[in-house]
């Protein structure tokens, strides 16, 4: 596995060169990377930058007219993706590249609030559920369940919280010992 540490220098310095695109390049243009018929049908920055790019490479379709299969391909603006990094801009268009890119962080964005809604949905009703629990478990208790002090366990009953549960348990277990009909 080649990483950064036992890259060879000369790779290294290689990968350092970008690829800058102009316009001017119009007699010059590097030969087309994609297959025959090949072309790239939507794309994507990956970065902040705009030195990385994601697209789509749709093959031609079939002899029986079946649609050729669709890649995904990563590529970076280094002189080692130039010929498809300056096809993909020329096929496409920057514009509809940054479309798109603003398209797919709107696509996060709302795949991530939605995520974070379902985890909050989920931590509350975990939550509920604790709380139901320790309700049962109050009244399971002899001095809660004995008591004749109706107001106490009726804020059991309704306690919002943990800690408002809590509260009333050492509560109602105050005022039986304070009204001494313990026997403990």
């Amino acid at each position: 596995m080649i990483t950064e540490e036992n890259r060879k220098p000369e790779e290294k310095q290689e990968e350092k060169k970008q690829y800058v695109y102009t316009q001017d390049q119009s007699e010059n243009k590097p030969r087309n990377p994609f297959p025959e018929e090949s072309v790239p049908i939507h794309a994507f920055y990956t970065n902040d930058k705009k030195t990385k790019l994601r697209f789509i490479l749709k093959q031609p379709d079939g002899p029986d007219g079946q649609p050729g299969p669709a890649e995904n391909h990563d590529i970076d603006n280094r002189s080692s993706h130039g010929d498809a990094w300056f096809w993909v801009h020329e096929i496409l268009g920057k514009d509809n590249i940054s479309k798109a890119t603003n398209q797919q962080i709107d696509r996060i964005n709302r795949l991530r609030k939605k995520g974070e809604a379902a985890a909050k949905d989920a931590r509350h009703k975990d939550e509920q559920e604790d709380l139901f629990q320790a309700k049962i478990a109050a009244f399971e208790m002899d001095i809660i369940r004995n008591s004749k002090n109706r107001d106490v366990k009726s804020k059991i009953r309704r306690a919002k919280t943990m800690l408002e549960l809590n509260g009333y348990i050492g509560a109602a277990i105050a005022l039986e010992m304070i009204n001494g009909e313990t026997t403990d």
